[in-house]
């Protein structure tokens, strides 16, 4: 002990002699008016610690300024005055060390702090100056390490101003102790506070960005360019606010995404992060098959033994299990790659400095408790000067408001990585689908996929805000507990009990949950496949009046769903009503056992409203357990249902693809042995397929049905599995596909496809695809809408956009899927002597086409012609008509036409509906769906069998092309196209108002009056 005082001593003699003056002396500190500190306080802890601040996020500062690298800030007279009075600051330190240095040399030597005082404060205005520049070289609008600097320099600085204050308000009494050189630090302290104040004001405000901006960046969010305090205190969402005030939002009044938040910044990252941890479970899943292979093989050579053995008159030999060695392999393939850790590793730079504002948050929160107990024991001691209990106060506001405000902002930046997950993972099943083998398509349904983006997705979104939970809520309840203990001993155990008692009960009920959430989201996805189905074939469903069991049959999904989401409910409010009680049954229990197990314990007013408040806190943590739970539930399924997804197989990328520079006879797709099958478990649908095809041909491929057509163009994109065989496209592909499509959007959006607009070139395209007769004819011209929230457009309308579309796209290589079936046969002759033929716009452009239109096949400088997936005939118009095969195909293509018109004149002429009745807006046929056949069963499915089998793929363009060239069935072009002019307006508007009082009743009457009640009087009691 003595040891201990007497170094405690001897460092008290040596900060002395540093300080000049009796460093410990505080005389007055808790009598005093306001608080008095040493003057070398002012000189040392106080100034100390903003340039220690400094340097800690000196660092920070650097990697933003590097990491930052936008265009170099002009000179504003923002930036002007910051760079001036930093300098003006540096030049005040220096005057205070020359001012201790001539004191030295003329007077007695001053204390060291006079020279280690301004020394530090020039070389952090030195710091300061470089960041300043440094901030302005490489585009940093604000810095928040800067402001908050400047900011502790002007809250440290005030003890020391209140000390020249009362100096000089008192000089007579000050007047002996007071020298010329202690006037000059005052006069260059004046100066340096002065500064500092304005600084703080300065640095509040963002620097002026270039006047250079991208030509997308037009509505540039003011976030981008607001300074560090208008984001904490979201000041920069003013604007939006006023505006909303006056009229109610529309998409024009929003800002443009920052450029951290695009899916063109986004999706690239997250595709390398996948790519890379996908590369690395297929290797895993190989090594296992690998393994596997080698084991199967033995086992068929044992299998093959016992045959073997029984023709020797040997003992027979069991056979293998494979149903087991099946489920063993199944147990041996590795998990698939974790997708949180993988978002977690993309956004951990975003996701960390958020956990730590959390973090100080709630901490923060427990200040209070704290403060709380001294402001009592403030009020128990009348002797307490009164500045004492107004600091307590105000520190008790302070803790709460920058408590606040720091969540605020940690809920802001989690919503903003919640968006950027939603968007990585959107993209990424999006991308998903377009790659997914046709194997793996037939697993995988379009409600599955839908339900993955609309739910899946969004659940990981809402997910992300929340997770700080799963640390947050332990280091709460495990604080206040400490808190508690220290307070009430031992009686604290008793409502740990409580929690350990409904922890068990709560997981249980998560187990439960989980089950029924796997089997909702089962019968959800079948019930969006149905409703899809449904409304792609919602013309034959009207005309055969199907109405009533389709709706049975949805009805009937509804109802299993609502019983699963049902007990989810129930399970849920016992889960609620657990967690809602278990802050009141904690409190009431720890106070029971503090009261009775000693006599002698009181709850005094210290105690019982500090505990009181820490149990208060316990009731946030425990009463979102429940909450949390129901989340993570609903993400490990989600969870689970996207890793499977991601992971499902895909189409090899089997084709050679280059974009070199070449002569005009180069080769610019090439097959050669190509072997080729829609399941790589079954057999070849195109056999030993070898073209070759030179640069700026016109190729035409003729066939059957089914004899392969459009499975060929197909395998040019790469949409099939090769058995063997190799594959070249050295040009960029176009396709255009026999079931024209639209986009929701304008005509020149859907011909545009994303191109930039190019007037000229715009022009040729619609003449040659004959589509200015059809846009003089809308309200709007090609600025009216089409597709599903737009005006209906004809098959032949369809299909001149769709060949326009392509054609806008200016590619090297068209690959035409019978284009031309859908228009009249006088139209689309001229559309193949305007845009495919020798004369056309797409003369110079590699053409494959796919037809049965016998006229245009004399123009193809090569014909292909094909018979059950293999090339039978090949050559040019004039060698294949000596062909007895290709006149064989002539001659049935001549007889099939025949036979339709004998048809199509045995039919009535009221026909109530055309072809285009039993295909849906994509093309997709009623009874090509498995569930629809199954509920409706074979006796309703037989009528609208016979109907439907003569619109089956390419059977289906050939019908309409040949009906419209028998002339008593033609609909003509013009006929067609010249229906009333009508336009549909897609803006979306917001109902703005008040919610009328019916909706609030029939709501309440859908939950019951009772159920209302009782929910109203709860939280009330509550």
């Amino acid at each position: 002990m003595r040891a201990t005082a007497m170094n405690s001593s001897a460092q008290l003699v040596v900060l002395d002699a540093f300080c000049g003056d009796t460093f410990s002396e505080r005389g007055g500190f808790l009598s005093a008016t306001l608080p008095a500190f040493p003057h070398c306080f002012h000189q040392t802890d106080f100034v100390w610690i903003p340039c220690v601040f400094l340097l800690v996020v000196s660092p920070i500062i650097a990697c933003q300024v590097l990491a930052n690298r936008a265009i170099e800030l002009p000179w504003t007279p923002l930036l002007y005055a910051k760079s001036v009075l930093t300098g003006v600051l540096l030049l005040d330190s220096v005057v205070l060390l020359l001012i201790s240095v001539c004191e030295s040399f003329i007077l007695s030597p001053p204390a060291a702090v006079n020279f280690v005082h301004p020394a530090s404060l020039a070389l952090s205005m030195m710091l300061m100056l470089v960041w300043i520049l440094a901030c302005r070289k490489f585009g940093k609008y604000t810095s928040g390490g800067l402001f908050l600097t400047w900011l502790l320099f002007a809250v440290c600085g005030l003890p020391e101003l209140n000390w020249w204050i009362v100096v000089l308000l008192n000089r007579s009494h000050y007047a002996a102790n007071v020298t010329v050189t202690d006037l000059l630090r005052c006069a260059c302290f004046f100066i340096w506070y002065s500064c500092v104040a304005v600084e703080v004001i300065l640095f509040s405000l963002s620097d002026a960005p270039s006047d250079w901006h991208p030509l997308d960046r037009e509505k540039v969010s003011p976030e981008e360019t607001s300074s560090f305090l208008s984001r904490q205190t979201m000041w920069w969402f003013n604007g939006i606010c006023s505006i909303g005030i006056k009229k109610p939002l529309e998409v024009s009044d929003l800002y443009n995404l920052n450029a951290g938040d695009t899916s063109a910044v986004l999706v690239p990252k997250w595709d390398r992060l996948w790519a890379k941890a996908v590369n690395g479970y297929n290797g895993k899943r190989e090594q296992v098959f690998r393994k596997w292979r080698k084991r199967e093989q033995i086992a068929r050579r044992s299998e093959d033994a016992p045959v073997i053995l029984a023709a020797r008159g040997a003992l027979s030999v069991p056979r293998i299990d494979f149903t087991a060695v099946e489920k063993q392999l199944a147990a041996e393939m590795p998990s698939p790659p974790s997708i949180i850790w993988r978002l977690f590793v993309l956004f951990k730079w975003e996701i960390i400095p958020a956990m730590l504002v959390r973090m100080v948050s709630d901490l923060l929160q427990f200040a209070n408790p704290f403060l709380l107990k001294h402001l009592i024991q403030f009020t128990e001691m009348p002797q307490a000067p009164l500045w004492y209990g107004v600091a307590l106060a105000s520190a008790m506001f302070a803790a709460s408001e920058l408590s606040s405000l720091m969540l605020n902002n940690y809920f802001y930046l989690m919503y903003r990585v919640g968006t950027r997950v939603q968007t990585c993972l959107t993209a990424a099943v999006y991308k998903k689908a377009l790659r997914l083998s046709s194997t793996a398509r037939r697993d995988k349904t379009v409600g599955e996929i839908v339900n993955l983006v609309a739910v899946d997705v969004g659940r990981f979104q809402q997910l992300i805000p929340q997770s700080f939970q799963y640390w947050s809520c332990p280091l709460q309840v495990t604080v206040a507990l400490y808190l508690l203990w220290n307070l009430l001993g031992v009686s604290v155990l008793s409502g740990v009990a409580v929690m350990i008692f409904i922890v068990p009960i709560s997981f249980i009920i998560t187990l439960a949950t989980r089950k029924w959430q796997v089997r909702q989201m089962t019968i959800k996805d079948e019930r969006t496949s149905i409703i899809s189905e449904i409304l792609n074939g919602i013309k034959v469903i009207k005309l055969y009046a199907w109405e009533p069991p389709m709706e049975k049959v949805v009805t009937g999904l509804r109802d299993r769903e609502l019983f699963c989401i049902e007990k989810c409910g129930l399970l849920r409010t016992v889960s609620d009503m657990l967690n809602s009680a278990a802050p009141f049954l904690v409190t009431l229990s720890t106070f029971a056992t503090f009261l009775f197990i000693d006599r002698s314990n009181v709850l005094t007013p210290q105690i019982a409203f500090v505990s009181l408040t820490l149990f208060n806190q316990l009731r946030a943590p425990l009463s979102t357990v429940a909450e949390l739970i129901s989340q993570t539930v609903q993400v490990v399924v989600s969870n689970r249902r996207l890793k499977e997804f991601l992971v499902a197989p895909e189409l090899s990328v089997y084709i050679n693809s280059t974009q070199k520079d070449s002569s005009s006879q180069e080769r610019v797709v090439e097959m050669e042995e190509a072997s080729l099958t829609w399941d790589i478990h079954e057999p070849p649908f195109l056999k030993n397929i070898n073209i070759r095809v030179a640069e700026k041909n016109l190729v035409a491929i003729v066939g059957r049905v089914g004899s392969g057509k459009s499975s060929l163009l197909l395998s040019l994109l790469g949409e099939m599995e090769r058995i063997q065989g190799r594959i070249a496209v050295h040009r960029r592909a176009a396709y255009v596909t026999q079931q024209a499509w639209l986009h929701s959007g304008s005509l020149r959006e859907n011909i545009l496809f994303g191109r930039r607009f190019d007037e000229y070139y715009y022009g040729r395209v619609l003449d040659a695809c004959e589509l200015y007769a059809d846009i003089a004819m809308l309200s709007n011209g090609d600025q009216t809408d089409v597709g599903e929230k737009g005006i209906s457009l004809s098959g032949g309308q369809k299909a001149r956009v769709g060949l326009a579309r392509a054609v806008y796209q200016n590619y090297d290589i068209y690959l035409l899927d019978d284009p031309l079936s859908a228009v009249d046969a006088h139209v689309g002759a001229q559309l193949f002597h305007n845009v495919i033929g020798p004369g056309g716009i797409l003369r110079n452009k590699t053409r494959i086409m796919v037809t049965n239109e016998l006229s245009f096949l004399k123009y193809a400088d090569n014909i292909i012609v094909l018979a059950n997936g293999e090339i039978v005939a090949e050559g040019n118009y004039r060698e294949l008509t000596a062909n007895g095969a290709f006149k064989q195909i002539l001659e049935e293509c001549e007889n099939e036409r025949r036979e339709l018109t004998r048809k199509l004149a045995a039919e009535e002429d009221g026909e109530e509906f055309s072809d285009d009745s039993v295909v849906g807006d994509e093309g997709v046929l009623l009874n090509e769906s498995p569930i629809i056949d199954q509920l409706l069963g074979s006796s309703h499915m037989s009528t609208v069998s016979g109907m439907l089998s003569r619109n089956r793929h390419s059977s289906t363009c050939a019908m309409r092309r040949r009906k419209r060239s028998v002339a008593k069935y033609v609909l003509s072009e013009s006929s067609d196209e010249t229906r009333t002019p009508y336009c549909s307006d897609m803006a979306e508007h917001v109902e703005t108002g008040r919610v009328k009082t019916a909706v609030y009743l029939e709501y309440f009457r859908a939950m019951s009056f009772y159920s209302f009640g009782a929910f109203v009087g709860g939280r009330t009691v509550e």
